[in-house]
C-alpha cells in the first residue's frame, strides 16, 4: 500500500471513528430522554462498533490504537489467588493495654507504620502492637 493510499485509509478510519461515535451518543442520548438507564442491546451493538472503529485509530486522533510495535510475549498466567508482583506487607494489629481495638493498618513501610504507632502512643501509652506478614 503507497503512502498517499495509507493516509486515505487513516482518513476514512477517522471518519468512520466520528460516525460510530456520534451514532452511539445520539442513541445514548435518546434512551437517556426515555427514561432508560440500563444498557440496551442497541446500545451494546452501537457499543462495540465505536470500540472497534476506535482500535482502527491512533490514540493521537481519538482512537484506540497504540502503535506498531510487536505484541508483548506471552507469560506464565498469574494464579487465580494473586495477581501481580509479590509485595512483602506487614499486618500491623494495635491494641489497648486492656485489649481494646484501636488500629489495624497494612504496609510495607515499616518508618510509616512506627510514626503512626508513636501517634497513637501519644493517646494510649500502654499498647500491643502485633504483627503478622500479610503477603496477599
Amino acid at each position: 500500500m503507497s503512502s498517499k493510499e495509507d493516509r486515505a485509509a487513516k482518513r476514512q478510519a477517522i471518519a468512520d471513528l466520528r460516525a460510530a461515535d456520534k451514532a452511539l451518543n445520539d442513541n445514548s442520548d435518546r434512551e437517556r430522554r426515555a427514561g432508560i438507564r440500563e444498557e440496551t442491546p442497541e446500545y451494546q451493538r452501537l457499543n462495540a462498533a465505536a470500540n472497534a472503529a476506535a482500535a482502527k485509530v491512533s490514540r493521537w486522533r481519538g482512537g484506540t490504537k497504540r502503535g506498531n510495535w510487536p505484541p508483548l510475549p506471552a507469560g506464565p498466567a498469574p494464579s487465580a489467588d494473586h495477581e501481580g508482583a509479590a509485595m512483602d506487607l506487614t499486618r500491623y494489629r494495635v491494641e489497648d493495654a486492656d485489649g481494646t481495638f484501636l488500629d489495624q493498618f497494612t504496609t510495607n513501610a515499616p518508618d510509616i507504620a512506627d510514626q503512626r504507632i508513636a501517634h497513637t502512643r501519644e493517646f494510649h501509652p500502654d499498647l500491643t502492637v502485633t504483627q503478622t506478614a500479610d503477603n496477599r
